[in-house]
C-alpha cells in the first residue's frame, strides 16, 4: 500500500577462508524478497586463501560493500567494521525512520530463503519489544544444530558442559536439539542469547548499546552483545518458524592467521575468562 512505511535490510556478512561457501551465501541474500530495500557489507577479515581476490571480482555482479580488514583482529572486530560503514551508510542515507532499520548479521556459510528476511522482519514488527531474533539453523541435509541460543554463562552452566549433562537437560549455556532439549526448538521463544552466525536485529541495537567487545577474539562476543541488549530493556528471540542453512565452522577448517595453533576450545576458553571478569562469576 502507498503508506507503508519504508524497510531497510542491512546485511553484514564477515569472511574468513570462506571461498568455498561465500558466493552462495551472497547470491542468497540477493534473492532475497520482500517489502524492504537491502544493502549488503561484506568485510574480508585478512583470509589466507583467495576469499578476497574472488570477491574483488563477484562485486562486478552484485552491489555489496565490499571491505578488506589487513589483519584478523577476530570476529567481533570485524563485525564492527561492517556496524561503523552501516551506521554512516544511514547517518548520510536517511532515507528510512530509524525504527524502519534492521541489520542482519550472517556469517559465510549460510544460505537464507528468499522470505527469511521478509518473516524475521514480521517476526520483530510483532514483538515491539524484542531487540534480536535468530532464524533456526539446519545442516545441509536438514539436521538441526545446537549453540545458536541459550542461558547466560555462570559457574552451573560450565559445570552441566564439564560433565555432558547439557546433552539431555536444557540448563547448560546452549540448548541442543536432543533429549529434554527438544521441546525448545518447536516454536519461538525468549532466551538469554542468541548466536551472531544469524542475528537479525533492529539497527537501533548497536546504536543504542554500543558495537561487539573486541576485547573478544573468537567466541562469547554474541553473548555479552545479548547481555547488553537485555540490560537495555531488549528482548531475545530464537524463532524456529524461519529456517536456515549453515555448513557450521566451515572457516574453521583452515588455520585462523597468527592463532593457527589455538583450537576452538582455547579460543572459547579465553572468551569465557574474560567474559567472568567482566560480569562477575555469577
Amino acid at each position: 500500500t502507498l503508506n507503508m512505511p519504508k524497510l531497510h535490510v542491512t546485511t553484514i556478512i564477515l569472511t574468513y577462508n570462506s571461498r568455498a561457501t561465500i558466493e552462495a551465501c551472497i547470491a542468497s541474500v540477493y534473492a532475497s524478497t520482500g517489502p524492504f530495500t537491502l544493502d549488503c557489507i561484506v568485510v574480508d577479515n585478512a583470509s589466507l586463501d583467495d576469499s578476497a581476490a574472488f570477491l574483488r571480482q563477484f562485486n562486478e555482479k552484485y552491489p555489496f560493500t565490499f571491505i578488506e580488514s589487513p589483519k584478523n583482529k577476530g570476529f567481533a572486530a570485524g563485525v564492527n567494521i561492517g556496524l561503523k560503514e552501516m551506521q554512516k551508510s544511514l547517518r548520510t542515507q536517511r532515507t528510512t525512520a530509524p525504527k524502519n532499520n534492521f541489520t542482519f548479521l550472517l556469517n559465510p556459510d549460510t544460505k537464507i530463503q528468499a522470505d527469511t528476511m521478509a518473516q524475521l522482519i514480521a517476526f520483530l514488527e510483532a514483538h515491539p519489544r524484542a531487540g534480536i531474533v535468530e532464524p533456526q539453523m539446519r545442516y545441509p541435509d536438514g539436521r538441526m544444530q545446537s549453540s545458536n541460543f541459550g542461558r547466560f554463562p555462570t559457574r552451573h552452566t560450565e559445570l552441566f558442559h564439564a560433565f555432558k549433562l547439557h546433552k539431555v537437560l536444557p540448563f547448560g549455556r546452549y540448548v541442543v536439539p536432543h533429549g529434554l532439549g527438544k521441546y525448545y526448538f518447536k516454536k519461538p521463544r525468549q532466551f538469554d542469547w542468541v548466536g551472531g552466525g544469524a542475528m537479525f536485529m533492529r539497527a537501533e541495537v548497536p546504536q543504542e548499546i554500543g558495537l561487539f567487545d573486541e576485547r573478544y577474539f573468537l567466541y562469547i562476543e554474541d553473548i555479552d552483545f545479548c547481555r547488553r541488549a537485555r540490560s537495555a530493556g531488549y528482548e531475545i528471540w530464537y524463532n524456529p518458524d524461519v529456517v536456515i542453512t549453515h555448513v557450521l565452522s566451515a572457516s574453521f577448517q583452515q588455520p585462523c592467521g597468527a592463532q593457527k595453533k589455538s583450537t576452538q576450545r582455547s579460543f572459547e576458553q579465553q572468551s569465557l575468562r574474560y567474559y567472568f571478569e567482566k560480569w562477575g562469576n555469577v
